[in-house]
């Protein structure tokens, strides 16, 4: 069986040097949103989940995971907390 490969992009959701610059959303308006984005990509039953990070902060970013399947983190204003992390926890 050949593997099924799902590549999803979205646009950063807080601040950023980008070129380009999208209207500011609330945290609560991202997050219903982001939770229907989650509902959906977790259909797709994904056994892997890859984010765009600096490889220098993947120890950091581990941590904050690690306490976010805990309970025990707020999240942050971008696409790997909001999208990442949950979909990664709901997909085990």
């Amino acid at each position: 069986m050949k593997p099924e490969v799902m590549i999803v992009g979205v646009y950063h959701f807080g601040e950023t040097a980008d070129l380009t610059k999208v209207d500011q959303k609330s945290m609560e308006t991202l997050t219903a949103e982001s939770q229907e984005v989650v509902e959906a990509l977790i259909r797709f039953n994904p056994t892997r989940l890859a984010v765009e990070a600096v490889p220098e902060n993947r120890g950091s970013l581990n941590e904050r995971y690690a306490k976010y399947q805990a309970g025990d983190t707020t999240l942050e204003k971008n696409e790997i907390d909001l999208i990442g992390f949950p979909l990664a926890k709901q997909a085990g």
